[in-house]
């Protein structure tokens, strides 16, 4: 899944269609900027049932035609801002070239919780072998249990 390049640059392969990204080990700050924000993801996860507790109590929003649609669109700011943080981490674009197949055929896709889930197993281990460092098994098992947050 990654390689090294003469410039020792690393291209990380994101899917089958050849698309990829590139990442220095020489970036001292990158691993923790990927784990910070594996984290922050796990933590928003976990504030939607508290959000969606919050639209139950309210009687009626105005504006909006029922609480299953807040809840859905609580749902899909949680998914539009932990994309925007992938690509803070590894550049722009980086899920529309994982996800490139999905949005290929539906060009407003909007990749949910299990698709952030993939992604992120898939990226911890090339991320642990290129800097030699281990992400807490703890953070790993939360990223793992993120489905029991978004319904």
């Amino acid at each position: 899944m990654s390689k090294e390049s003469k410039s020792g640059l690393y291209k990380i392969e994101l899917n089958n269609m050849g698309d990829y990204i590139e990442i220095s080990t020489a970036d001292t700050g990158l691993f923790d900027r990927f784990v910070e924000t594996y984290r922050q993801i796990v933590s928003a996860a976990k504030e939607l049932p508290r959000r969606y507790r919050e639209i139950e109590k309210v009687r009626v929003i105005p504006g909006h035609e029922n609480k299953t649609v807040e809840k859905i669109r609580a749902n899909v700011r949680f998914c539009g801002e932990s994309a925007e943080k992938i690509d803070l981490v590894f550049g722009q674009g980086t899920l529309k070239k994982y996800f490139r197949e999905h949005y290929e055929k539906i060009p407003d896709f909007m990749p949910g919780t299990e698709y952030f889930i993939d992604f992120f197993e898939q990226m911890v281990p090339v991320l642990e072998k290129l800097f030699g460092r281990k992400i807490d098994e703890r953070d790993k098992k939360a990223v793992k249990s993120m489905t029991q947050y978004i319904r």
